[in-house]
């Protein structure tokens, strides 16, 4: 009998510990997924002043992601069109690489002025998140702020 209340007391202190863990988790997270300014702003504790001039600079540079993804969409789409190891293949191929370089480096400096809006450590601390990211996007869709 012992036992067995004792295992019961265990299970209960667990599913209040796993409990509180979930609510926590959920309660820090504090934005819906997907929402990136709500995202940026709590992660990098903005003021509505910083918020403000980041989602400028975010849709400032929306276009400008657009026309990246644009045109190297369409390289992508030549590329399956053309029979691998031939010239135009090949050409192809370096304009897609140069294309996705041209991007990479636009959202570089814009993830920059992003972390500039920011202050000074948080904007570290953010570039130290989203850098990475970046060097390994695939240029499938738009990189985004997170």
């Amino acid at each position: 009998m012992k036992n067995r209340r004792a295992a019961i007391l265990i299970l209960l202190a667990a599913a209040s510990g796993l409990a509180a863990f979930f609510a926590t988790r959920a309660f820090r997270a504090g934005s819906p997924p997907g929402d990136e300014m709500n995202w940026l702003a709590d992660e990098f504790a903005l003021t509505p002043a910083q918020a403000a001039a980041i989602k400028k600079l975010a849709d400032d540079y929306a276009p400008v992601c657009a026309e990246h993804c644009r045109r190297i969409n369409e390289a992508r789409a030549r590329l399956a069109a053309l029979e691998k190891n031939s010239p135009e293949y090949e050409a192809a191929r370096a304009q897609w690489a140069g294309l996705a370089r041209e991007c990479n480096d636009a959202t570089m400096r814009h993830l920059e002025a992003v972390a500039a809006a920011m202050s000074p450590g948080q904007g570290r601390r953010y570039l130290a998140l989203v850098v990475p990211k970046l060097a390994r996007h695939e240029h499938t869709q738009p990189f985004g702020l997170k």
